[in-house]
């Protein structure tokens, strides 16, 4: 099984981040033109803009990534270039989190035999934060398919095992 994101979605993320970046700049230039005041606009507001920017790169590089089961492994690209073996994985569970501005995350949970194999400190800070055992692999939000539908179709490859 192998299970894709939502482009269309994300694309219009990325849009929106690109429009920003682009407006912040060409109103500048409209107001300011090339004076040295507008010289000076445009050099403010470069960080906010480089940064819009990363973050419209760092979506359109994540719209690849994909989640594939196999008879074998489990691998997600959002996690890393890690498998988690069939014989290891115990079970797969859903954790929503509710955030204020962007709606809910809803996180696949895989839990291990030993999950601190597969934890360096970013996932334990992530774990920590979302209040979670187990280790968190990725946001289901932004995939085609439901999550709870993953977590079935994962916990039925479980127990096939």
């Amino acid at each position: 099984m192998v299970l894709s994101k939502d482009k269309a979605g994300m694309n219009v993320i990325i849009a929106i981040f690109l429009i920003i970046a682009l407006f912040v700049h060409g109103y500048i230039l409209y107001e300011g033109g090339l004076t040295l005041l507008g010289l000076k606009l445009h050099l403010y507001a470069s960080p906010i803009s480089a940064m819009l920017i990363f973050f419209a790169y760092r979506i359109y590089r994540s719209i690849r990534n994909k989640l594939y089961v196999t008879e074998s492994e489990i691998l997600i690209d959002d996690f890393g270039p890690v498998a988690f073996p069939r014989n290891i994985v115990v079970r797969a569970s859903l954790k929503e989190q509710v955030m204020p501005m962007s709606g809910v995350n809803q996180w696949l949970i895989l839990h291990t035999k030993n999950d601190n194999t597969f934890m360096n400190p970013k996932i334990k800070k992530l774990n920590k934060f979302i209040g979670i055992g187990g280790v968190a692999v990725c946001n289901l939000s932004f995939y085609k398919c439901s999550a709870s539908e993953v977590v079935a179709s994962i916990n039925a490859w479980v127990k096939n095992a």
